[in-house]
């Protein structure tokens, strides 16, 4: 089974962090979506270098080398 990830994309000011805070992550960790309890949770700001910041995220959930997952995601983008 693939795994998914669910994101939240817009233009800067369009809300997404006050979405987020508002009350979508706290469903989703009570479940919303099904299984969505069990997934892991990540709220990051890409800064200048979003490639960096979301592979140094993707590690530090999964034990990686945010190097590696930063090329990787530049690498595979669609992956």
């Amino acid at each position: 089974m693939a795994a998914a990830v669910l994101v939240v994309v817009a233009p800067s000011g369009a809300g997404k962090s006050s979405l987020l805070q508002a009350g979508l992550i706290h469903r989703l960790v009570k479940g919303a979506l099904t299984g969505s309890q069990h997934w892991p949770g990540l709220l990051l700001t890409p800064t200048a270098w979003p490639v960096t910041a979301l592979g140094s995220q993707i590690a530090a959930l999964t034990n990686a080398d945010p190097a590696e997952v930063a090329a990787e995601i530049t690498k595979s983008p669609d992956q």
